[in-house]
Protein backbone atom coordinates (compact mmCIF):
# COMPACT_ATOMS: atom_id res chain seq x y z
CA UNK A 1 0.00 0.00 0.00
CA UNK A 2 0.92 3.33 -0.76
CA UNK A 3 0.96 6.45 1.80
CA UNK A 4 0.57 10.23 0.52
CA UNK A 5 1.14 12.96 3.20
CA UNK A 6 0.44 16.14 2.15
CA UNK A 7 1.27 18.99 4.19
CA UNK A 8 -0.06 23.05 2.98
CA UNK A 9 1.47 25.82 4.44
CA UNK A 10 2.45 29.75 3.81
CA UNK A 11 4.99 31.58 5.54
CA UNK A 12 5.53 28.47 8.08
CA UNK A 13 10.05 29.11 8.34
CA UNK A 14 9.70 28.81 11.61
CA UNK A 15 7.26 25.38 11.60
CA UNK A 16 7.88 23.66 8.28
CA UNK A 17 11.17 21.98 9.03
CA UNK A 18 10.12 20.35 12.05
CA UNK A 19 6.71 19.17 10.07
CA UNK A 20 8.93 17.59 7.47
CA UNK A 21 11.34 15.78 9.21
CA UNK A 22 7.97 14.25 11.33
CA UNK A 23 7.24 12.79 7.83
CA UNK A 24 10.28 12.04 6.55
CA UNK A 25 11.65 10.38 9.51
CA UNK A 26 9.20 8.06 9.58
CA UNK A 27 9.59 4.16 8.68
CA UNK A 28 7.27 3.65 5.94
CA UNK A 29 7.95 1.38 2.85
CA UNK A 30 6.09 3.28 0.54
CA UNK A 31 5.28 6.92 1.32
CA UNK A 32 5.32 10.04 -1.38
CA UNK A 33 5.45 13.33 0.69
CA UNK A 34 4.10 16.62 -1.33
CA UNK A 35 4.04 20.03 0.16
CA UNK A 36 1.43 22.82 -1.04
CA UNK A 37 2.87 26.32 -0.40
CA UNK A 38 0.80 29.38 -0.78
CA UNK A 39 3.41 31.45 -1.93
CA UNK A 40 5.09 32.43 0.92
CA UNK A 41 7.83 35.14 1.03
CA UNK A 42 9.79 34.28 4.47
CA UNK A 43 12.08 31.79 3.85
CA UNK A 44 9.96 28.28 3.31
CA UNK A 45 10.28 27.68 -0.28
CA UNK A 46 14.30 27.36 0.35
CA UNK A 47 13.17 25.04 3.24
CA UNK A 48 10.82 23.19 0.64
CA UNK A 49 13.45 23.41 -2.36
CA UNK A 50 16.26 22.14 -0.29
CA UNK A 51 14.29 19.13 1.06
CA UNK A 52 12.92 18.24 -2.63
CA UNK A 53 16.32 18.32 -4.16
CA UNK A 54 17.56 15.77 -1.88
CA UNK A 55 14.39 13.58 -2.96
CA UNK A 56 12.71 13.57 0.62
CA UNK A 57 9.71 15.70 -0.79
CA UNK A 58 8.30 13.96 -3.62
CA UNK A 59 6.31 16.68 -4.82
CA UNK A 60 5.64 20.50 -4.46
CA UNK A 61 3.86 23.76 -5.54
CA UNK A 62 3.97 26.81 -4.82
CA UNK A 63 0.92 29.20 -5.64
CA UNK A 64 -1.74 31.36 -4.36
CA UNK A 65 -4.76 29.45 -3.03
CA UNK A 66 -8.01 30.38 -2.27
CA UNK A 67 -8.30 28.95 1.02
CA UNK A 68 -7.09 25.66 3.65
CA UNK A 69 -9.79 23.51 1.28
CA UNK A 70 -8.48 24.86 -1.70
CA UNK A 71 -4.56 24.15 -1.10
CA UNK A 72 -6.01 20.79 0.57
CA UNK A 73 -7.54 19.80 -2.58
CA UNK A 74 -4.14 20.89 -4.51
CA UNK A 75 -2.55 18.18 -2.27
CA UNK A 76 -4.88 15.15 -2.81
CA UNK A 77 -4.80 15.91 -6.95
CA UNK A 78 -1.21 15.49 -6.59
CA UNK A 79 -1.01 12.49 -4.36
CA UNK A 80 -0.83 8.70 -5.96
CA UNK A 81 -1.05 7.00 -2.90
CA UNK A 82 -3.91 4.62 -2.16
CA UNK A 83 -4.36 6.83 1.31
CA UNK A 84 -3.91 9.87 2.37
CA UNK A 85 -3.12 12.16 5.03
CA UNK A 86 -2.97 15.90 5.77
CA UNK A 87 -0.18 17.21 8.27
CA UNK A 88 -0.25 21.03 8.60
CA UNK A 89 3.31 22.87 8.62
CA UNK A 90 2.50 23.77 12.52
CA UNK A 91 1.92 20.18 13.61
CA UNK A 92 3.73 16.82 13.11
CA UNK A 93 3.53 13.29 12.86
CA UNK A 94 4.70 10.79 16.10
CA UNK A 95 7.99 8.93 15.13
CA UNK A 96 6.98 5.40 14.06
CA UNK A 97 3.59 5.95 13.68
CA UNK A 98 3.09 5.87 9.63
CA UNK A 99 3.94 2.75 10.28
CA UNK A 100 1.50 1.39 11.91
CA UNK A 101 -1.05 3.19 10.38
CA UNK A 102 0.47 1.41 7.17
CA UNK A 103 0.10 -1.55 8.96
CA UNK A 104 -4.05 -1.51 9.66
CA UNK A 105 -4.71 -0.58 5.90
CA UNK A 106 -2.30 -3.56 4.56
CA UNK A 107 -4.58 -5.99 7.17
CA UNK A 108 -7.69 -4.76 6.60
CA UNK A 109 -8.17 -3.11 2.89
CA UNK A 110 -9.06 0.33 1.84
CA UNK A 111 -12.48 0.93 2.63
CA UNK A 112 -12.54 2.62 5.90
CA UNK A 113 -11.38 5.80 7.07
CA UNK A 114 -8.74 5.64 10.08
CA UNK A 115 -8.49 8.18 13.09
CA UNK A 116 -6.39 7.93 16.40
CA UNK A 117 -5.38 10.14 19.26
CA UNK A 118 -3.78 13.45 19.03
CA UNK A 119 -1.45 15.46 21.30
CA UNK A 120 -2.28 19.10 21.98
CA UNK A 121 0.35 21.09 22.91
CA UNK A 122 0.29 24.73 24.02
CA UNK A 123 2.70 26.89 26.26
CA UNK A 124 5.15 24.18 26.64
CA UNK A 125 2.16 21.79 27.91
CA UNK A 126 0.83 18.58 26.26
CA UNK A 127 -2.65 16.72 26.81
CA UNK A 128 -3.81 13.40 25.09
CA UNK A 129 -7.31 14.33 22.90
CA UNK A 130 -8.97 10.91 22.22
CA UNK A 131 -11.34 10.85 19.57
CA UNK A 132 -14.93 11.13 21.37
CA UNK A 133 -17.11 8.81 22.38
CA UNK A 134 -20.30 8.10 20.08
CA UNK A 135 -19.15 10.19 16.94
CA UNK A 136 -23.04 9.61 15.60
CA UNK A 137 -24.17 11.32 18.33
CA UNK A 138 -20.79 13.97 18.76
CA UNK A 139 -21.47 15.02 15.20
CA UNK A 140 -24.54 17.26 16.28
CA UNK A 141 -21.78 19.06 18.67
CA UNK A 142 -18.63 19.43 16.66
CA UNK A 143 -16.05 17.68 15.05
CA UNK A 144 -15.61 13.70 16.13
CA UNK A 145 -12.60 13.27 14.84
CA UNK A 146 -9.32 15.48 14.66
CA UNK A 147 -7.67 16.08 11.13
CA UNK A 148 -4.16 15.56 12.01
CA UNK A 149 -4.72 11.94 12.77
CA UNK A 150 -7.27 11.18 10.39
CA UNK A 151 -6.46 9.11 6.89
CA UNK A 152 -8.88 8.76 3.52
CA UNK A 153 -8.46 6.20 1.25
CA UNK A 154 -8.42 7.36 -2.11
CA UNK A 155 -11.85 5.53 -3.14
CA UNK A 156 -13.55 7.70 -0.61
CA UNK A 157 -12.36 10.66 -1.79
CA UNK A 158 -13.80 9.47 -5.21
CA UNK A 159 -17.33 8.58 -3.44
CA UNK A 160 -17.41 11.46 -0.67
CA UNK A 161 -15.37 14.43 -3.02
CA UNK A 162 -13.06 16.68 -1.17
CA UNK A 163 -13.25 19.66 0.45
CA UNK A 164 -15.80 22.23 0.13
CA UNK A 165 -13.77 25.59 -0.49
CA UNK A 166 -16.78 27.48 0.81
CA UNK A 167 -16.04 26.73 3.88
CA UNK A 168 -12.99 28.66 5.68
CA UNK A 169 -12.62 26.75 8.91
CA UNK A 170 -14.41 23.73 9.40
CA UNK A 171 -14.36 21.64 5.95
CA UNK A 172 -13.05 18.75 7.85
CA UNK A 173 -16.26 19.13 9.90
CA UNK A 174 -18.01 19.01 6.40
CA UNK A 175 -16.01 15.97 4.97
CA UNK A 176 -16.80 13.81 7.70
CA UNK A 177 -20.60 14.65 7.50
CA UNK A 178 -20.68 13.89 4.25
CA UNK A 179 -18.62 10.52 5.14
CA UNK A 180 -21.28 9.33 7.25
CA UNK A 181 -24.26 9.86 5.45
CA UNK A 182 -22.49 8.19 2.56
CA UNK A 183 -22.16 5.26 4.97
CA UNK A 184 -18.52 5.36 5.01
CA UNK A 185 -17.29 3.07 7.58
CA UNK A 186 -14.64 4.91 10.31
CA UNK A 187 -11.61 2.67 12.49
CA UNK A 188 -10.16 3.40 14.93
CA UNK A 189 -6.54 3.03 15.83
CA UNK A 190 -5.39 3.64 19.29
CA UNK A 191 -2.41 5.46 19.18
CA UNK A 192 -1.51 8.91 19.53
CA UNK A 193 -0.43 9.87 15.61
CA UNK A 194 0.21 13.44 16.21
CA UNK A 195 1.05 16.61 17.90
CA UNK A 196 -0.85 19.80 17.18
CA UNK A 197 -0.03 23.24 17.90
CA UNK A 198 -2.52 25.35 19.62
CA UNK A 199 -3.25 28.88 17.91
CA UNK A 200 -4.05 28.34 14.15
CA UNK A 201 -7.14 30.03 12.19
CA UNK A 202 -9.66 27.59 13.99
CA UNK A 203 -8.23 27.77 17.28
CA UNK A 204 -8.42 31.79 17.25
CA UNK A 205 -11.92 31.89 15.70
CA UNK A 206 -14.52 29.52 17.74
CA UNK A 207 -17.68 31.55 16.47
CA UNK A 208 -17.06 31.59 13.31
CA UNK A 209 -16.35 27.81 13.55
CA UNK A 210 -19.98 27.17 15.23
CA UNK A 211 -21.36 29.01 12.43
CA UNK A 212 -19.66 27.00 9.65
CA UNK A 213 -20.79 24.45 11.62
CA UNK A 214 -23.93 25.20 11.58
CA UNK A 215 -24.66 26.08 8.16
CA UNK A 216 -23.11 22.30 7.74
CA UNK A 217 -25.53 20.71 9.79
CA UNK A 218 -28.60 22.64 8.10
CA UNK A 219 -27.18 21.85 4.54
CA UNK A 220 -26.80 17.82 5.04
CA UNK A 221 -30.44 18.05 6.62
CA UNK A 222 -29.37 17.11 10.35
CA UNK A 223 -32.19 17.43 12.99
CA UNK A 224 -32.91 20.80 14.06
CA UNK A 225 -33.48 20.40 17.30
CA UNK A 226 -30.45 19.17 18.21
CA UNK A 227 -28.13 21.57 15.91
CA UNK A 228 -29.94 24.66 17.52
CA UNK A 229 -29.61 23.39 20.69
CA UNK A 230 -25.71 22.96 20.32
CA UNK A 231 -25.15 26.12 18.71
CA UNK A 232 -26.64 28.18 21.36
CA UNK A 233 -24.74 26.06 23.78
CA UNK A 234 -21.61 26.26 22.10
CA UNK A 235 -22.16 30.10 21.54
CA UNK A 236 -23.26 30.74 25.23
CA UNK A 237 -20.13 28.83 26.46
CA UNK A 238 -18.00 31.07 24.21
CA UNK A 239 -19.38 34.24 25.41
CA UNK A 240 -18.90 33.22 29.17
CA UNK A 241 -15.04 32.52 28.19
CA UNK A 242 -14.89 35.88 26.53
CA UNK A 243 -16.16 37.69 29.77
CA UNK A 244 -14.14 35.89 32.01
CA UNK A 245 -11.16 37.13 30.09
CA UNK A 246 -12.02 40.63 30.05
CA UNK A 247 -12.92 39.99 34.15
CA UNK A 248 -9.44 39.16 34.60
CA UNK A 249 -7.61 41.79 32.33
CA UNK A 250 -9.95 44.33 34.16
CA UNK A 251 -9.23 43.15 37.63
CA UNK A 252 -5.41 42.96 36.16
Amino acid sequence: MKLSIVTICYNSVNTLERTINSVIGQNCPDLEYIIVDGGSTDGTLDIIRKYHDSGKVTRYISEKDAGISDAFNKGIALSSGDVIGLINSDDRYVPGVLEKVCRMYDQHGTDFILYGNMIRESNGKTVRIRPRSLPQLWIYVDCPYDHPTVFVPRTIYDQVKFYNTNYRFSMDYDFYVRAMKAGVTFRYLDEDIAIFSMGGISSRSARDCHREVLQIQKVNGMFPLLTYLTYTLKMFVNLLKRALLWTTVFTL
